[in-house]
């Protein structure tokens, strides 16, 4: 393994560390942590907080996928399309969403 791609596989490891940490946050204590987020008022903590659950799966399914792409490459392909998913279901749920008081 070279040292850039264990660079790279512990870059990923802690942002998903960070990203799982804040998602606990935002589910145990109810509200969202004082980062700077666009649209603070209209987010929704626990979609917050499983959005961010879901954004730290990525990152150690694509490290896990890196692992095992030389003994089990098609189920590395699995965890990489698995992966995609839960990032893609992880931005939907920490957009902020329009509330019922919007008017056309």
């Amino acid at each position: 393994m070279s040292s850039t791609l264990a660079i790279g596989q512990a870059f990923l490891l802690v942002m998903g560390c960070g990203n799982a940490a804040l998602g606990l946050y935002a589910l145990l204590a109810g509200r969202l942590p004082r980062l700077p987020v666009v649209g603070r008022d209209r987010l929704d903590p626990r979609r917050y907080g499983v959005g961010q659950i879901l954004m730290s799966t990525f990152a150690f399914s694509m490290v896990l996928s890196q692992v095992l792409m030389d003994r089990a490459p098609d189920f590395s392909m699995v965890l990489i399309m698995a992966g995609f998913g839960f990032f893609l279901g992880g931005i939907w749920l920490t957009v902020p969403t329009e509330g019922s008081q919007r008017s056309f």
